[in-house]
């Protein structure tokens, strides 16, 4: 305690010793259905800092298709494949995927983690990666299960 009072007087003088604003964390849980588009989440990232997701359970994004986990299928790539919600590198079928506001779509995975770019602002968004304009199959109606996800943000 008086070590805390002695560098917020640092501080108020510009001395060396200053305290610094700590860095603001903050986590949600949340659960995301397979067979749902885009889930809002209670998280509002607001400037620079990262994202990490901790996602357990197993859903089915094709009923010929083994349950995944938010990694989903590594045998079956999106890059390049516009009907599916994220076509980009690493994108794969069965993916648990975030965006943040009207951003664009990333990875987040069963471990994953993003770095917040300046200007991704908003609101906080997951949905399992599938193709969701009908074309290649049944999009999300024919998904099953759910994955519990853990989401610590950390501001900079």
């Amino acid at each position: 305690m008086l070590t805390r009072a002695l560098a917020a007087l640092l501080a108020i003088a510009g001395l060396p010793g200053a305290v610094h604003a700590k860095p603001v964390h903050v986590f949600v849980v949340t659960h995301i259905a397979a067979a749902q588009g885009w889930r809002k989440v209670r998280l509002t990232p607001a400037g620079k800092g990262s994202l990490r997701f901790t996602a357990s359970g197993t859903w089915i994004f094709n009923p010929s298709q083994p349950p995944v986990d938010g990694d989903g299928a590594a045998n079956l790539p999106t890059m390049g494949r516009a009907n599916y919600t994220f076509s980009g590198p690493q994108g794969r079928e069965g993916q648990l995927i975030g965006k943040i506001g009207d951003g664009a779509p990333f990875v987040a995975g069963a471990h994953g983690s993003h770095e917040i770019g300046p200007r991704e602002v908003g609101r906080l968004y997951l949905m399992i990666n599938d193709d969701y304009k009908h074309s290649a199959g049944r999009g999300l109606a024919d998904n099953r299960g759910w994955l519990r996800v853990r989401i610590d943000y950390a501001r900079q």
